[in-house]
């Protein structure tokens, strides 16, 4: 409305200087009368303006309305609430990704503690890991007794 009010308002600004650079040709009942006419034409056509800008502001802000209504979701009457419901289930997809990936990683974890606590040792280079922690023991009591003679 701003835009076409500032149009509105330069179309009657050039028509009342163009009355008053002839004012001289012209009587003063008829400036008077022709001032009033520009008056009474400037009221009409920004009735006008106005009346059409409310209608488009005011559908525009039915519509936004309906759109909040439907679009946002609200906690009360949830079986009406559609926004609610999708968001709902949105979230419970990506809940139930997050918690799968989750348990799969607590399933590696869990069956290598206990891979881990049975002794299933993986083996390095053709060697038996479990061999080299039973010689260990064994060197060492070797060590220890070589230190007490």
């Amino acid at each position: 409305m701003i835009e076409n009010l500032g149009e509105l308002n330069e179309r009657f600004y050039k028509i009342y200087g163009r009355l008053h650079e002839n004012e001289e040709l012209l009587t003063t009942k008829q400036i008077d009368f022709m001032s009033q006419c520009l008056f009474e034409q400037y009221k009409s056509e920004y009735q006008r303006l106005l009346l059409s800008s409310e209608i488009d502001e005011k559908d525009e802000l039915c519509r936004l309305e309906i759109l909040h209504f439907n679009y946002i979701p609200r906690r009360r009457f949830f079986m009406r609430n559609r926004a609610l419901k999708l968001l709902q289930r949105e979230l419970g997809v990506i809940m139930e990704s997050h918690f799968s990936q989750r348990e799969k990683t607590v399933t590696e974890q869990e069956q290598a503690m206990s891979e881990a606590e049975e002794g299933i040792m993986p083996q390095a280079d053709g060697v038996n890991v479990e061999d080299d922690i039973q010689s260990e023991p064994e060197a060492e009591s070797n060590s220890q007794d070589d230190l007490s003679s």
